[in-house]
């Protein structure tokens, strides 16, 4: 039974996916070691603030005290959050690494948060949050965030901007390595847009 529902599924994959697929449980990601290159400064100018993918429904205040609500299920995880405190539920932990909820702090808890995650999520095999997805939606909210909405506030904090833009490079040399060719559809669409090119964004290129 097993194997014929394998079959069934296997034979509408493309050839693309099923090599992803394969790749995906023979090898673990390829993750990156090394040091990032200079900051190379910011060269985009947002016409606007940006605003959450999402509505939230929690305030600054729920956040702050460690109430983190996603897929209609809150809990307490701390503040800032205890990234491996929700192993059980994947989904939801994928949530919490998203970082979507930064878009609703101010500048000093949002800068908290993001180097609380560098110091104590780091990149390794076995971190929900250095999975592709994660990372892809990740980048656009912290970029979106610090690098759009707090552009300025962000280039003054040299300590911060030089860890940010670190992180932000790892992150993007672990995405663009590990790609979800094996699922295409929304994952791909996500990958992409966390990795291309704009016109006038930061001059990073991946």
């Amino acid at each position: 039974m097993h194997l014929r529902r394998l079959l069934r599924t296997v034979r509408h994959l493309r050839p693309r996916q099923a090599w992803g697929q394969l790749r995906h449980y023979l090898w673990r990601p390829r993750l990156v070691a090394q040091a990032a290159p200079a900051f190379p400064g910011v060269q985009w100018h947002p016409r606007g603030p940006f605003i959450a993918p999402s509505e939230s429904r929690q305030d600054t205040a729920q956040l702050l005290d460690g109430n983190l609500l996603f897929l209609n299920e809150e809990r307490n995880v701390g503040w800032p959050p205890d990234w491996e405190a929700t192993r059980d539920y994947k989904l939801w932990q994928y949530n919490l690494h998203y970082f979507e909820y930064i878009l609703s702090l101010p500048y000093v808890e949002a800068r908290r948060v993001a180097l609380d995650w560098m110091l104590k999520h780091p990149c390794a095999h076995d971190q929900v949050g250095w999975e592709p997805y994660p990372i892809s939606l990740r980048l656009q909210n912290w970029v979106s965030l610090f690098f759009g909405n707090h552009l300025a506030t962000t280039l003054s904090d040299n300590e911060f901007v030089d860890a940010l833009w670190s992180s932000i490079w790892q992150q993007a040399e672990v995405l663009r390595k590990n790609l979800e060719i094996r699922l295409l559809g929304n994952h791909l669409w996500e990958n992409a847009v966390a990795l291309v090119p704009h016109r006038d964004p930061l001059s990073h290129r991946c």
